[in-house]
């Protein structure tokens, strides 16, 4: 998932709302998660608008995981 490679795990880690989003498959919901981060507003705000919008239109790139690594799943 590329945006764990480039906060790494301690700052994903602060992505909860996104994380639970992600494990419960609300895929639309994850993407209004990550809008609201300033790695979306600030950070690589153009990389992450594609993030947001392979989850808003329930993108199958691979690039989301059924379980969450960083869960021990």
């Amino acid at each position: 998932m590329q945006i764990s490679f480039q906060l790494g795990r301690p700052k994903l880690l602060g992505f909860t709302d996104t994380r639970q989003k992600i494990w419960d498959s609300d895929w639309a919901g994850a993407g209004t998660e990550m809008r609201k981060s300033k790695w979306y507003r600030e950070d690589t705000p153009e990389r992450a608008k594609r993030m947001v919008d392979a989850f808003k239109d329930d993108d199958a790139s691979g690039f989301r995981q059924a379980n969450d690594p960083y869960e021990g799943g």
